[in-house]
């Protein structure tokens, strides 16, 4: 499916550039055959990764695995070559016996485009197209890293490693910019040249290692030249050039597939290996193109990989040997690094777990933050994944977390969905053709999970509570274990708070033309309106001080009341700071505002501005889905809920309630059946 779609993609950009063809000139047509010519290995359509084995007779033969290659890179020293598939598998075998293939990793959530390998650290950098980041791995697919991509709406589509330099390199096709960023992920920096910055121009890259320079072959300049790693222009190594489609080079050659070839007038894909003469850095020596591989339809190469010892020497600018041991996991560059859901202690050298961080979803991918001296900064406690929320104009999204079992609830359109956000591994706990799934909160004690269900029946939009027991995996118990609590105008957040017994929802009162805040027992029973909390579009309750936070739409000005709704302080007034708000949440000391391009930060003891985070969006369709894991507080020992021992002997629902409405120092449980399903008479209402 890969390979057909890359071909489609190189013959429209060829179509949209064959009235300026140009042929290349002077090519010798005799096939290359003597025995300096380096191993290469091509990735080819409708075959997938082969190996050259002879030039002469047109022998290549397949490797086993190899048929959904996308990508292919070797690790000299250890005598391994690497190629990842579409279908999110990473294998290794040996790079000269081509023998004992093995399955190194694989992940159905993620898109693994380009890579590279890491021959000093010995660790893979693969490009994830779904995320938009860098999965780092061993060399046996153990030991994960994720490294975010430091630069707005940039979209890599390809990566290029110098290992003693200490430089990655990553490429957007869309744009033609280079982002060069240290090893480690710090300090990114865009290279642009003049001749890198005109838009879906098919620009491709490799790198010159052993003269430390990028090879850029440029379509619309119908060249090849060179830049520095500052992006300084310095030379050219070919023109005219029809663009390429893959380039690899060796202390000797520069090798390249190339993108098109005219005939009369018309341009087709070609696919066709060229090689030349390239030493010293001085471009291509006159006379010396020779073409290695004829193409044919059917059978044209999209990717080369030229296998060069002198590409992968150990001339590294820090000793690692004698660095690594200093690492309590991993080394990074010129420094330490720890694996997904561990962060660097204060000395730098060890790793500590990660126990509370920050969990948003930005653009359909879930992403985690960590907190640390009452700021956000970036962290992988989790390893980001793609969230099938499919958006609806003017409706906010069902997106809510149990800290007690890693799992992350979420809706949208026709579907509740279920995943793990350690695994990525995901399950659909209900389904309903022509529904929205919108607000929803989970009940971390009891399990209850309460959604909101919307509806549109003719120009009328109904917005249904309801509530579903979450903590059983069979999808049809799921579906039955649904009761419908309330009908309201448009619901734009719900809470509950499962130790004082109460829900709450923030609704827009069509009437009035205002929100309102509703306060009800966890059985949606006992409506309260909170008057004092007019116009307030989000909440967020203070669970360790059983306190409402609330943010005005009008104003951004930023409240708290106890439960009653009684004691109102005024805490921020952000719209000086803040427009378009799109979350809102308040974890410990500080209240954390989301709008489309970043994260504010304020203290809700002294109203104090704590600064913004911004998250890198990918473009401005961000969510207002964001949550938070804190063991601290979601917890359930020790805990006041009848319920939380044995589902408290309920065979359904358990509903921890308020004792009266005059005390808040016990609870007492309701058992209530599934609607539609029967149960024992002792059950209901005990």
């Amino acid at each position: 499916m890969v390979i057909k779609y890359l071909e489609f993609f190189i013959f429209f950009e060829v179509m949209c550039i064959y009235t300026n063809a140009i042929v290349i000139n002077s090519i010798d047509k005799k096939v290359i055959t003597d025995d300096s010519t380096p191993r290469l290995f091509y990735i080819k359509e409708n075959s997938g990764l082969v190996h050259v084995s002879s030039f002469e007779s047109g022998i290549v033969s397949r490797l086993q695995h190899g048929e959904h290659a996308v990508a292919v890179d070797y690790h000299y020293p250890m005598n391994l070559l690497f190629w990842t598939t579409s279908t999110g598998i990473v294998y290794s075998c040996s790079l000269y016996q081509l023998k004992n293939v093995t399955r190194v990793y694989s992940d159905d959530n993620w898109q693994p485009v380009s890579f590279a390998v890491d021959y000093l650290s010995d660790r893979l950098y693969i490009l994830d197209a779904t995320t938009n980041t860098l999965r780092l791995l061993g060399l046996d697919g153990q030991h994960p890293i994720i490294l975010a991509v430091g630069a707005r709406y940039f979209q890599p589509t390809h990566i290029e490693l110098d290992s003693n330099q200490g430089y990655v390199f990553l490429f957007d096709d869309r744009y033609g910019h280079i982002l060069r960023m240290n090893i480690d992920g710090s300090k990114s920096i865009l290279l642009n040249p003049y001749s890198c910055k005109i838009k879906n121009h098919g620009v491709k890259i490799t790198l010159d290692r052993i003269n430390k320079r990028i090879i850029v072959a440029s379509r619309i300049h119908k060249k090849i030249f060179t830049i520095d790693y500052n992006g300084n222009i310095l030379n050219t190594v070919l023109e005219p050039q029809n663009g390429v489609l893959s380039m690899s080079i060796t202390r000797n050659h520069l090798f390249w597939v190339n993108a098109a070839y005219y005939s009369f007038g018309t341009s087709f894909v070609d696919g066709s290996v060229y090689k030349c003469d390239y030493k010293e850095a001085r471009g291509c020596r006159n006379g010396s193109i020779s073409i290695l591989h004829e193409s044919l339809p059917g059978i044209r190469v999209l990717v080369l990989k030229a296998v060069e010892p002198d590409n992968q020497k150990r001339t590294a600018w820090y000793n690692l040997e004698s660095e690594v041991r200093v690492c309590q996991q991993l080394r990074l560059g010129d420094g330490c690094a720890c694996e997904i859901g561990w962060s660097l202690a204060n000395d730098s050298k060890r790793c500590r777990r990660i126990d509370e961080f920050f969990i948003y979803e930005d653009n359909q991918i879930v992403h985690s933050m960590c907190f640390k001296n009452e700021q956000l900064s970036r962290c992988q406690a989790i390893a980001p994944f793609k969230a099938n929320l499919q958006f609806k104009i003017n409706q906010r999204t069902g997106f809510t977390y149990d800290a007690t079992t890693r799992l992350l609830y979420y809706g949208g359109k026709e579907s509740i969905y279920r995943v793990n956000v350690d695994t990525a591994e995901s399950k659909r706990l209900l389904y309903q053709k022509g529904v929205f799934y919108g607000p929803m909160t989970l009940d971390w004690i009891t399990k209850n999970l309460y959604y909101t269900e919307i509806e549109w029946r003719g120009n009328v939009t109904y917005y249904i509570l309801k509530v579903m027991l979450a903590r059983t995996d069979d999808p049809k118990r799921i579906e039955e274990s649904t009761s419908l609590l309330w009908e309201f105008g448009k619901i734009d957040s719900l809470m509950i708070h499962p130790n004082q017994g109460y829900l709450f929802v923030s609704t827009f009162d069509n009437k009035i033309q205002k929100y309102r805040l509703i306060r009800f027992n966890a059985d949606a029973r006992n409506l309260t309106v909170l008057t004092a909390l007019s116009d307030f579009k989000f909440i967020s309750l203070d669970y360790s001080e059983d306190r409402i936070y609330a943010l005005n739409v009008n104003d951004s000005s930023i409240l708290s009341t106890d439960l009653k709704g009684q004691e109102l302080i005024q805490i921020a007034n952000a719209s000086s700071i803040i427009h378009n708000v799109t979350g809102f949440l308040v974890h410990n000391d500080v209240i954390y505002v989301k709008n489309h391009t970043n994260i504010y930060q304020f203290n809700k003891t002294n109203n104090k501005y704590l600064g913004e985070v911004d998250i890198f969006p990918y473009d401005r369709n961000m969510s207002m889905n964001f949550a938070v894991h804190s063991p601290n507080i979601f917890k359930t020992n020790n805990s006041r809920n009848p319920c939380v021992e044995n589902n408290g002997n309920c065979e359904n629902f358990c509903f921890a309630l308020p004792q009266s409405e005059k005390e808040y120092t016990s609870l007492r449980k309701l058992c209530k059946c599934f609607d539609g399903i029967k149960c024992n008479a002792k059950q209901i209402n005990k």
